[in-house]
């Protein structure tokens, strides 16, 4: 889905970027007096979403934009409406499908890749949880106190590997996808009797489903 929004600031940088960490899946683009949000209608829509959050952030910095003027672009009409809240289905009114079958096919993409970072942030949560046992937070990527220069100093310095002196932490946001996830990749490689090989050319050499279920 593509939220669009009308209206231009030096601050909108910081306000962006801010979205972003705080949204995983969500993407966001500004150009000129345009601001654009790309992600899944659940993370994007409803009470405290990323779409909130923004509008938010700009009201703290008397930022006004036209909210007649915003639209947005989906594939699932009905998802998208489900999505909104009471509040935002009084003025996010200017809907358009997306028909075209080529971007019809780069949205689902999106969306898919959307809900994967989700997953990858709901594992680095679970992390933090475990590390706050130590007595502090060191995975917080705002810093160990208000106002810190460097925020992420600590969190960086326990993601470095053992050898360079730090935790050897590695947040799943950060990796490839499909390295999260080797255990269903490479049976989708090798195929199967009821499926064909994800890389036919691979799968000689990757053995098969039953074998790697047995290790």
């Amino acid at each position: 889905m593509l939220i669009g929004l009308r209206l231009v600031s030096p601050l909108l940088d910081g306000i962006l970027k801010e979205t972003e960490q705080r949204f995983p899946g969500v993407e966001t683009k500004a150009i000129q007096v345009n601001v654009d949000l790309y992600g899944d209608p659940a993370i994007i829509l409803g009470e405290g979403g990323a779409l909130d959050f923004i509008l938010a952030e700009f009201q703290k910095v008397d930022l006004k934009p036209n909210l007649k003027k915003f639209q947005a672009y989906t594939i699932s009409p009905a998802e998208f409406r489900a999505a909104l809240s009471a509040e935002q289905k009084r003025w996010l009114t200017r809907t358009f499908i997306i028909t075209d079958s080529i971007i019809r096919s780069q949205v689902k993409h999106a969306e898919t890749l959307a809900s994967e970072a989700k997953a990858a942030a709901a594992v680095d949560e679970a992390l933090r949880e475990k590390a706050r046992a130590l007595g502090t937070d060191i995975l917080n990527p705002e810093g160990d106190f208000p106002e810190q220069p460097d925020p992420t100093f600590t969190r960086d310095r326990f993601s470095l590997e053992h050898s360079q002196g730090g935790g050897g932490f590695r947040p799943t946001v950060e990796r490839i996808p499909f390295l999260n996830s080797l255990f269903s990749a490479l049976p989708a490689t090798s195929g199967s009797t009821a499926q064909v090989p994800l890389w036919p050319s691979l799968a000689p050499h990757c053995r098969g489903p039953e074998r790697l279920r047995q290790g």
